[in-house]
């Protein structure tokens, strides 16, 4: 839980949690699983939309602005604006990006570039997370 952001979600006993509140990212896996939670306080703050100069300031404009996000189709996520999509070059992986009231979440599944790819464990711990704010 988060309470700083406002989410949650389950994820199983034997699975490593890890925060890397330097990247904002909290992020769980075991072997080569994993599911990652990033989260910025607005769609600008994003590393990649600043240290590239999209001036993207919502989850409509950075889609269409950085070309490591492709194949988007819009979407809700848990009754939030959003996105699926891959993102990244090399690595790339399936992406919920999510406009939680102007901040910004993005769900990522390591090196998973299809949603129909997701494990079954994946998919668990992606249908438990929540916005608690």
């Amino acid at each position: 839980k988060n309470d700083t952001y406002g989410f949650s979600f389950k994820y199983p006993k034997d699975w490593d949690l890890k925060e890397y509140k330097e990247q904002n990212t909290v992020a769980v896996s075991k072997g080569t699983d994993s599911f990652a939670v990033n989260y910025y306080d607005s769609v600008a703050n994003e590393p990649e939309n600043k240290s590239n100069n999209y001036g993207a300031t919502t989850i409509d404009e950075l889609v269409v602005k950085d070309p490591m996000i492709t194949g988007e189709q819009k979407t809700t996520f848990d009754g939030k604006e959003a996105y699926e999509a891959v993102w990244g070059g090399m690595g790339a992986s399936y992406s919920l990006i999510i406009n939680d009231n102007g901040r910004l979440i993005v769900i990522n599944f390591g090196n998973k570039e299809k949603k129909s790819d997701l494990t079954a464990i994946q998919n668990q711990i992606r249908s438990t997370f929540q916005f608690t704010k």
